[in-house]
């Protein structure tokens, strides 16, 4: 706005816009819409409906997100809460729809990248977890997103700034096979960092699971009575730590052990791609479980396990200098 024009300019935004650094229009309006517009509203009340589809998760992903980060920002925290909530419940909920939207926008999964940048930056552990597991959920399913689609995120994402979700991706991308790796889209960088890598891996190393809570790599080691010895000191009752053994082993079985140590050339790597969808059910088999803390504290071990395991995976993408 120029200087000492204020009177003439006075409603006249759009010839004289204020611009807020870091903060887009879109974002901005959906702050404006949180403020002034009343819970009556067609918006909100499609919010809280029952209605179902990839667009209406999507579009409320993107609204809730843009709610917390200025939420945050502006210190408003009684609607930064809200919105954490609404994105817990929404990744819990929708993200089979969630997918579904990235694929038939060709947009794979980059509006969730803001709101996990929040959650690391805000602290919020629980809400890194779920998004880390949402993003990588809806990479794979109800299919697995295109190799070009990878390769974008793993180079635009970068191994430093997203290490988790970088070895996930490249996990997917060495799962695809050499057959795959022979397209235009990889480099001569990637051919030779994925045929290193399936070398390196065959079998996995039991090396890389070291230091977990839970047995990810190696066949599990009962405790007493039966238990799970990693969960041994850290369950507040016997009962939870064996309702939690038989959610473990339901879906962690013998099949889980005998793919994921196989010596076979990408045999193990398959099951390294299936953990999001191993650990959505982990987690709703969980929730069926009584209101102790403790199921929510296992679910965050796991979540921590599985963002180290990949951290230690997307070492083996190489740069050949």
């Amino acid at each position: 706005m120029p200087l000492g024009d204020h009177a003439q300019a006075e409603g006249t935004s759009d010839q004289h816009p204020i611009i807020i650094p870091g903060v887009k229009a879109s974002e901005f309006r959906n702050l404006m819409k949180m403020i002034y517009c009343p819970l009556s509203d067609a918006f909100f009340v499609d919010i809280h409906s029952d209605r179902q589809s990839s667009t209406k998760a999507h579009r409320e992903l993107v609204f809730c997100s843009d709610i917390a980060r200025l939420s945050h920002r502006f210190g408003i925290p009684r609607f930064e809460k809200w919105a954490e909530g609404e994105i817990m419940h929404l990744l819990t909920r929708s993200a089979g729809n969630l997918n579904a939207y990235t694929l038939r926008q060709n947009d794979p999964i980059t509006s969730i990248l803001p709101t996990l940048a929040y959650a690391k930056l805000t602290l919020n552990k629980r809400l890194e977890y779920e998004l880390q597991h949402g993003i990588q959920y809806c990479s794979i399913l109800p299919v697995v997103l295109p190799p070009t689609s990878l390769l974008n995120l793993m180079h635009n994402l970068g191994r430093r700034e997203e290490p988790a979700l970088f070895g996930f991706w490249f996990m997917l991308l060495l799962n695809l096979g050499y057959k795959t790796w022979q397209d235009e889209a990889f480099t001569k960088e990637d051919r030779i960092a994925l045929f290193l890598a399936q070398a390196r891996l065959t079998p996995v190393l039991a090396c890389l699971g070291r230091d977990l809570v839970f047995p990810l790599l190696t066949w599990p080691n009962p405790g007493h009575n039966g238990q799970l010895k990693a969960l041994q000191g850290r369950i507040c009752l016997d009962r939870c730590a064996r309702k939690i053994r038989g959610v473990w082993f339901t879906l962690f079985d013998s099949e889980y052990y005998e793919v994921i140590t196989s010596g076979v050339a990408l045999t193990p790597t398959t099951m390294l791609c299936e953990l999001p969808s191993i650990r959505s059910d982990f987690a709703d088999d969980l929730r069926r479980l009584s209101t102790c803390k403790c199921k929510t504290e296992a679910l965050s071990w796991l979540d921590e396990d599985i963002r180290q395991l990949f951290v230690r995976l997307a070492e083996y993408y190489q740069d050949i200098n």
